[in-house]
């Protein structure tokens, strides 16, 4: 069972420094974890900032489909080919476990590029 950890204020100087975000495209599952590291580590626990990541990433890229129309799959990075079969046929229902619909697609991806193109 995980502990929550009281609440805590985080310096302005650490969302100042933070690694910044991408604003053209949803971020990695890396580029969230470097993020939110930055800001909370020492502040929450680790297991705390690592669900918060997943949380972030997965609602990140449901965001970018369902109201940007965001037609790649998860963790995609300019130059990278297209993994369709990663990609959503429609919308994310509001009330889904968009999480694991979002981990499950990155898990189709990551194994469709291996196959493909051995990375």
């Amino acid at each position: 069972m995980t502990t929550l950890t009281p609440p805590n204020f985080v310096d302005d100087e650490r969302y100042e420094s933070a690694p910044r975000m991408p604003t053209d495209r949803p971020p990695t599952k890396f580029e969230v974890r470097d993020y939110w590291f930055h800001i909370l580590d020492g502040v929450k626990a680790e297991d705390e900032i690592t669900s918060f990541c997943r949380q972030s990433w997965a609602w990140a890229y449901v965001a970018a489909v369902n109201f940007k129309r965001w037609g790649k799959h998860p963790d995609w990075l300019p130059g990278d080919p297209v993994i369709h079969e990663a990609v959503p046929a429609k919308p994310f229902l509001s009330g889904s476990n968009y999480a694991q619909a979002v981990e499950d697609l990155w898990q189709i991806a990551r194994r469709i590029k291996k196959e493909r193109f051995g990375t």
